[in-house]
């Protein structure tokens, strides 16, 4: 299998000559193999509109390969307390071309983004189950700081930090930022976003102590 590094690759913003429909069917494709594990990314099966919508806000890149679209992925960027930070996500590359570096081209290419605008940190999150994922992003200096459980999905998040001009979170903190929020997320909440019986009880005792003053 030819290197696609080693070709005329590049990776820039999403030309107009792109669709969004043939960035969809990549998405599609490349998450397939966590759907075949029975995780329920958001990109397994997304709409065009869906895809759109989360670009929407931030730059979406392509690799391409003499042309040819071979991965994508997203940075947008949100403020918080007066600081600009960046988001990653839909991350992806087609299967026959995994393993060669372009996703790597792709964060890399996104955090050298981020640096230019300046932004405090970028963040991004994944499956727990996703163990390829996870080393990946651990193994390139990602900081575990958190999990989360979204809506639709069936399992829990884990939140990753990548220091861009803020600093760098030292370990201790690291640690127990993303062990609080472990506990946190599986106590109140379930894999697919929804309150689990200890959330809803809490809830009830929130709703009626807001009734009650």
């Amino acid at each position: 299998k030819e290197n696609l590094i080693d070709m005329n690759l590049e990776v820039i913003p999403k030309p107009a000559n792109i669709s969004w429909e043939t960035i969809t069917e990549l998405l599609h494709k490349a998450f397939a193999e966590h759907a075949e594990q029975g995780l329920h990314y958001s990109a397994c099966d997304q709409t065009t509109e869906i895809t759109r919508k989360r670009c929407e806000n931030g730059i979406c890149l392509v690799a391409l390969s003499d042309g040819v679209l071979v991965g994508t992925g997203t940075v947008s960027f949100f403020c918080k307390r007066n600081k600009k930070y960046g988001y990653l996500s839909q991350i992806a590359v087609l299967p026959n071309c995994k393993t060669q570096g372009i996703g790597t081209k792709l964060r890399d290419e996104i955090v050298e983004i981020c640096f230019k605008n300046k932004v405090e940190a970028i963040y991004c999150n994944t499956s727990e189950k996703a163990t390829k994922v996870v080393n990946w992003y651990v193994n390139a200096g990602w900081q575990k700081v958190g999990m989360y459980s979204y809506m639709g999905t069936n399992y829990y998040s884990i939140v990753f930090r990548y220091s861009i001009m803020g600093h760098k979170y030292a370990l201790l903190r690291a640690t127990l930022s993303y062990n609080l929020s472990e506990i946190i997320c599986k106590l109140f909440w379930l894999e697919d976003g929804t309150l689990s019986y200890i959330g809803r009880f809490f809830q009830r005792i929130k709703y009626s102590l807001k009734n009650l003053f």
